[in-house]
């Protein structure tokens, strides 16, 4: 009889050998990150923050040795005068960026690997599938990202710590609410113990980070209760009372911050519009970011997709046929005429508007007749990531990113029910279209490497440069411009505002001035 020991490594060598392609596939996807992300450099504000000079004279902290009630302090400066955006530049930004970028960014291929882990996860969940294709497919999403959400979105620590960061705990925390009710559903033993803890610190950590991802959980959160807990399980008042708690009083902490108003204010213009001028005015402007802007090619996709879903599944909409195909041909003229029309500022506002419309009501009609209302708690929080900038000053670019990532975690729901007992012709379709987007993926992924790679030697030699100067070596220091501007956030040869905080986080002496060199010149002429 073997021993309990016996048993338990012949349960876990098993669970090993059932898991290895997934972990193999999820090594893959980290050491891609991590090549790309270990060519990245630091950007503007990013030596601000790490030597705590953004928005203040740090006169007692020299380069980046501060003590914690500095920090602190700092913390109270930016909470008042910039905004409540502090849990993530505290705990994670600050203290990685001190000797340079590299650790922070190779922590985040990690953060963008469960990231992305959680999506499939998420997508299992949902669709009963538990493919080794969904993060494969995930990924390639993800290398299809332009150079505009990359550069000021996620490469760029002090960006992408906002932007990216707390998506990981948002899907985490959605993807463990969903699990842990289907448990209870199905009579199935739940540790309260470490299931509560764990969310509600995923919770805090979404809520006071950003606004646009801590609206998204609050407005999963709600209307998850709404639709799934109050009907379908006895426990939701164990479960959701602590997270309505610390939502509320983490987004509030968030968005009470004296510094949010006093930034808004700076935009005079903004500021004097009624809440109904701010949103007539930003409505046509979110609409682009969707639907013409660098997103479309993602939004083309599920647009693509839903339209062969519901012809899939035209019995389980509950439409007539004559009627549902009708409306799906004219919808997809209007699609094709839309994307060879000028976009300006009518067309987007009606197409954006008519899309959101009938997509809309047609998955709310198709989950409410299968009884998957679920996935409309996950529409509805995508949704409120980015029209949640209907009150805000700033439309557009990295503000994006979060709704971005929803839109990956719908594609491959959808794809993954499509996938669902479909017939070999329309498989062998769908799998050539992954493999086209993947080369698409490819090229991208090369294009920005070698981008950023032509940088990075003259950024270490800089960042090298700065960080050996000494007060003998005179009053000027010669530094290299970049070969390729495009990759990378802002410099000092462009924003000579930059120059207080690289000498701050180098302790270089304010009178010292900073001389560019182009050694490319002779080179280009």
């Amino acid at each position: 009889m073997r021993s309990k020991i016996e048993q338990l490594y012949l349960k876990i060598e098993k669970e090993f050998k059932n898991k290895l392609p997934f972990i193999l596939v999820f090594s893959i996807i980290f050491i891609l990150l991590f090549f790309q992300h270990n060519v990245i450099a630091m950007y503007f504000d990013d030596f601000g923050n790490a030597s705590l000079s953004y928005g203040q004279t740090s006169k007692d902290i020299i380069g980046t040795n501060y003590s914690l009630n500095q920090l602190f302090s700092w913390d109270k400066m930016i909470y008042n005068t910039w905004g409540g955006r502090i849990l993530y530049a505290t705990v994670f930004l600050i203290p990685m960026l001190k000797h340079g970028v590299g650790i922070y960014m190779f922590i985040q291929s990690f953060v963008i690997t469960f990231i992305i882990y959680f999506l499939y996860k998420i997508i299992k969940e949902m669709t009963s599938n538990g493919s080794l294709l969904i993060p494969i497919v995930l990924f390639i999403l993800y290398t299809l990202i332009d150079m505009v959400y990359l550069r000021d979105g996620i490469y760029w620590a002090s960006a992408s710590v906002l932007y990216i960061w707390p998506l990981l705990p948002l899907f985490m925390f959605m993807y463990l609410v969903i699990k842990l009710t289907n448990m209870i559903k199905n009579n199935k033993k739940v540790n309260y113990y470490l299931y509560i803890p764990l969310l509600v610190i995923s919770n805090f950590f979404v809520t006071f980070s950003h606004e646009q991802i801590g609206v998204a959980l609050l407005v999963f959160l709600i209307t998850y209760i709404i639709i799934e807990h109050r009907q379908s399980i006895k426990k939701y008042l164990v479960l959701d009372i602590p997270n309505i708690i610390v939502g509320l009083a983490g987004y509030i902490a968030l968005i009470a911050a004296p510094g949010n108003y006093k930034r808004m204010d700076t935009n005079v213009a903004f500021s004097k519009l009624s809440i109904f001028g701010k949103i007539t005015n930003n409505y046509p402007d979110i609409l682009r970011s969707i639907f013409v802007d660098k997103m479309c090619i993602f939004v083309t996709i599920f647009t693509v997709l839903s339209i062969i879903f519901f012809i899939k599944n035209s019995k389980n909409v509950k439409i007539p046929k004559k009627i549902l195909y009708s409306l799906l041909s004219c919808f997809s003229i209007v699609s094709i005429i839309y994307l060879f029309l000028g976009k300006s500022e009518t067309v987007v506002t009606l197409y954006g508007s008519g899309w959101l419309l009938f997509i809309g009501i047609l998955y709310i009609i198709y989950f409410y007749k299968m009884k998957k209302m679920v996935i409309l708690s996950i529409i509805l929080s995508g949704c409120s990531s980015i029209f949640c900038l209907l009150v805000s000053p700033v439309v557009g670019g990295r503000t994006g990113l979060p709704f971005m990532f929803f839109v990956f975690l719908l594609i491959g729901i959808v794809l993954f029910e499509i996938l669902k007992d479909s017939n070999i012709l329309l498989k062998i379709s769908l799998v050539i279209t992954i493999i086209v987007l993947a080369i698409f993926g490819v090229k991208n992924y090369r294009k920005i490497y070698q981008g950023y790679m032509e940088n990075y030697s003259l950024e270490k030699l800089n960042f090298t440069i700065l960080e050996n100067y000494e007060e003998k070596d005179g009053k000027t220091i010669t530094l290299y411009k970049y070969p390729n501007f495009w990759y990378g956030s802002t410099r000092s040869y462009q924003e000579p505002s930059m120059d207080y905080w690289i000498k701050e986080y180098f302790d270089i002496p304010q009178d010292v001035t900073f001389e560019w060199e182009d050694i490319y010149k002779g080179v280009r002429q």
